[in-house]
């Protein structure tokens, strides 16, 4: 006897051997994993409006017009990822639409997780994890000053140094006051 989604089968081999020998097989198990994501490499600053392509095996998809963004889940995912659309585009592939406003500093994973309301089969269904490259934004802050208290009446004249991290200054020719901005 094989059970699968509540449907049994039943099995029997015939040989010159043994006459009705029952044998039993197991279904696939039902799985869900990544198949693409669009772009290819998933970026902190290409998130918002990425897809991700998730495809089912031993299983299907509810009907179209049933599967929606609550049969979804990010298992995991840097932080402010949301799934803003999902779109069936076969019995076993959907399309996910991200969602993105946030900022992250550190590479991280994106996975998915198939609720047991969005598909046939039985039981919640989690992908594999996809890379998320961070983007370090640069920062800038003063690292010394002349003189070394600045006040209303030493201003003029004064120097401010200010230091860049994670990126650099242009070359020095074609550095500029206009490439400054006070806050």
């Amino acid at each position: 006897m094989i059970s699968n989604g509540g449907v049994v089968f039943y099995l029997r081999v015939f040989n010159a051997v043994l006459y009705g020998k029952w044998v039993s097989i197991a279904p696939p198990p039902q799985s869900a994993s990544i198949s693409s994501t669009n772009p290819s490499s998933l970026a902190e600053g290409n998130l918002d409006g990425a897809t991700v392509t998730v495809t089912l095996a031993s299983t299907a998809y509810v009907a179209d017009a049933s599967l929606g963004t609550d049969d979804f889940e990010l298992a995991s995912a840097p932080s402010g990822v949301t799934i803003s659309r999902v779109s069936r585009t076969s019995a076993t592939v959907a399309v996910l639409t991200l969602g993105f406003t946030g900022d992250f500093d550190a590479a991280a994973k994106l996975s998915v997780k198939v609720l047991a309301s969005g598909h046939t089969g039985s039981g919640d269904l989690t992908t594999g994890e996809e890379d998320v490259a961070a983007v370090v934004e640069p920062e800038a802050s003063i690292s010394s000053t002349n003189p070394s208290s600045l006040a209303e009446g030493s201003l003029d004249g004064a120097t401010v140094t200010v230091t860049l991290a994670g990126t650099a200054y242009v070359a020095d020719a074609s550095l500029g006051t206009d490439d400054f901005e006070l806050a």
